[in-house]
């Protein structure tokens, strides 16, 4: 009697709103996804070129014509960087679009925006396409995208140019997974199993992150098994390692592109580390508040009740979620596509940064399918007015997101406004403060450069580029000691720093003192030969000793 008035009372309330929507209307279900994604992120066309895009792209001749794309399939990433660290990269499609955008758009930064706001609403509406095979749940699938739209925690990937790699990589793992998903209902092979092994060679040559997929579809396999053979299975799955083992033996064994990271964490020291960075990455996706470009992570060198609380929480966290995927929930699914395609940047393999807001976009997708799984669920067991609050504090969420999100790419406007808006939430970093010195010494504004580099040097004495430009300010601002200072103590910290030898020999000449100005610049030439302005500043020397002095 009780089940019977339970259901005459849902009869009334109307259906779920799962099934409203007919699957005519799914497509809108997509469109509404990328449509976000562009309306969010249309302030980001005016941005510029900034951090990395001007080494990547504008300073880079090897993009700017299409005779050189076979050169991206057999160099590094890096190709302009004399960082060594920098030449362990191998992400040649993300050099071809690169290339095919300067071959339209030339330097106008608008053109490059514009791909990676396309790319973003692409790979929004390909999680719309992967929640609802999974879930069959097309308010799910709503969500889902919709807050992949709109997560605040996506500027950098799409704001900055130079954050494509995630954004490419995403779009090619969603791809090759949806078409395996497609490929293992159909019960027979087809056209979609090649494609999706294509498009996952396609993630590979985007950014390492795409080498999860195999690890992905297990996971998928176990929470959610397709009711076909083994024999089937294993069809399905082998090609996919075969691909990422081709992958492995192209990169480190034939064109021998391996990590070349300096000061790497020791494996106790990453065990102490990265498990705060972890729960600190799952706290930027549940509330996205204090964001930054460039966070300050410190090393943990020494076991602190902080750090082992947030290993233990960590350990206990992922038994958890392994349970709920072996009990087949979709939870613990989304849940562990969280944490494998955070493994990528947890120094397991060794990378140069600790911490980075762009790292989340794979990783995020699982957070937005739970998002849209819980939502589906309130939806479909609760009442009309049940419902209507549900959907009400749904919207009020995205648009909150999408306001946070149009506001933060504002930060991405220029190089000054990125690095005000990161010295704010990272003062303390010194790679932050010596950038805006530059920035503030180009503008003209001298004691604001000085002030900021002076800073960086505080927190960063032996990084000898800082006392080196610390005198060419003060030299700007006639303060020729204080810059004869620097310029020894940046000699002293790299006494093969050529151009500050050659500054040095400049300022010494200056004051009289032509023979320490004639060994400063010779030694400025044998470590740089095509040092032009050592060069000058001999010929002038000569012209000085023989008799030529001006009066």
């Amino acid at each position: 009697m009780e089940m019977a008035e339970k259901a005459a009372e849902k009869q009334r309330q109307g259906p779920s709103f799962s099934l409203r929507l007919t699957a005519k209307r799914r497509a809108w279900v997509f469109a509404a996804a990328a449509i976000l994604s562009v309306l969010v992120y249309a302030n980001s066309l005016r941005n510029d070129f900034v951090w990395d895009d001007n080494d990547l792209i504008v300073d880079n001749p090897a993009v700017h014509s299409l005779s050189h794309v076979p050169s991206f399939f057999t160099g590094h990433f890096w190709s302009q960087s004399n960082q060594p660290s920098a030449r362990g990269y191998y992400r040649p499609a993300v050099l071809l679009s690169y290339a095919l955008d300067y071959a339209v758009w030339g330097k106008n930064p608008a053109g490059f925006h514009l791909t990676n706001m396309l790319l973003h609403s692409i790979a929004a509406a390909l999680v719309s396409l992967l929640v609802l095979q999974l879930t069959e749940k097309v308010a799910a699938a709503l969500v889902a995208g919709v807050f992949f739209a709109v997560l605040p925690v996506h500027v950098e990937s799409v704001a900055f140019i130079s954050g494509r790699t995630d954004v490419l990589a995403t779009v090619f793992v969603l791809l090759s997974l949806c078409l395996y998903l497609a490929e293992r209902e159909s019960g027979r092979l087809s056209y979609k199993l090649p494609l999706a092994l294509l498009l996952f060679g396609a993630g590979l040559l985007s950014k390492e992150v795409a080498a999860v997929l195999p690890l992905l579809l297990l996971a998928v396999e176990t929470a959610k098994p397709a009711a076909v053979p083994a024999r089937r299975k294993l069809l399905l799955h082998t090609p996919f390692w075969l691909i990422l083992a081709g992958y492995l033996a192209l990169r480190f064994g034939l064109l021998h592109i391996n990590p070349r990271i300096e000061g790497r964490l020791s494996a106790i020291e990453v065990l102490l580390t990265m498990p705060s960075v972890v729960l600190d990455y799952l706290r930027l996706l549940v509330a996205p508040v204090n964001l930054c470009a460039d966070y300050v992570v410190r090393v943990q060198r020494s076991i602190t009740t902080a750090n082992l609380g947030a290993l233990g929480i960590l350990v206990l966290g992922t038994i958890a979620v392994f349970f709920l995927l072996m009990k087949k929930q979709l939870f613990g699914l989304f849940l562990v596509w969280i944490l494998l395609c955070l493994l990528p940047v947890l120094q397991i393999v060794p990378i140069s940064v600790l911490k980075a807001e762009r790292f989340l976009y794979l990783p995020s997708v699982g957070y937005c399918a739970i998002v849209g799984l819980l939502s589906a669920s309130i939806l479909d067991d609760g009442g009309r007015r049940k419902n209507q609050f549900a959907m009400i504090g749904l919207l009020i969420l995205v648009v909150l997101f999408a306001s946070k999100t149009r506001s933060r790419n504002s930060c991405w406007r220029n190089s000054l406004t990125l690095y005000r808006s990161t010295a704010a939430c990272a003062p303390d970093n010194f790679r932050v403060q010596y950038n805006l010195g530059n920035i503030y010494f180009r503008l003209g504004h001298v004691e604001l450069a000085l002030a900021h580099t002076r800073t960086a040097y505080s927190l960063k004495p032996d990084f000898s580029p800082i006392p080196y430009n610390l005198g060419v300010m003060y030299e700007a601002a006639e303060r020729k000691e204080d810059a004869e200072q620097m310029y020894r103590q940046a000699i002293r910290l790299d006494p093969d720093y050529a151009l500050a030898h050659n500054n040095l020999g400049a300022l010494l000449f200056s004051r009289g003192e032509y023979q320490e100005a004639e060994a400063e610049w010779l030694k400025a030439l044998s470590l740089e030969p095509d040092l032009e302005s050592a060069k000058q500043g001999l010929l002038l020397l000569h012209r000085y000793n023989s008799g030529g002095r001006e009066k």
